[in-house]
């Protein structure tokens, strides 16, 4: 399936968002047992290799519509201040709603 341009921008800033979240949050487990110096360098070489490939397709997003993007920047990082000190029970419901997408998803209102 080819993607839309509209799809493809999203696909950019959702894959540039995912690398950053994992990037910060290996950085706060850094004094904790979870935390391994091969998983940040791995991930730092990925942010590098998706940001040459990416940046320009950003920046050409942040110069279309800045106060879009601060919106969408500012939205990913509560979503993940949001996921990091969620309960985990709320989190494996999320698990089972997403399972049960269709439902969620296409009620009507």
């Amino acid at each position: 399936m080819k993607l839309t341009e509209d799809q493809t921008a999203l696909t950019v800033i959702n894959a540039l968002a995912a690398a950053q979240i994992l990037h910060e949050c290996l950085d706060e487990l850094e004094d904790t047992p979870y935390y391994r110096q091969a998983l940040k360098v791995t991930t730092k070489r990925m942010q590098t290799e998706l940001s040459k490939t990416l940046d320009n397709h950003i920046n050409h997003l942040w110069e279309i519509d800045e106060g879009t993007m601060v919106l969408v920047q500012e939205g990913m990082e509560a979503i993940t201040k949001e996921l990091a000190t969620m309960d985990p029970a709320r989190i494996a419901k999320l698990g089972d709603m997403l399972k049960n997408e269709d439902l969620v998803f296409n009620e009507p209102n």
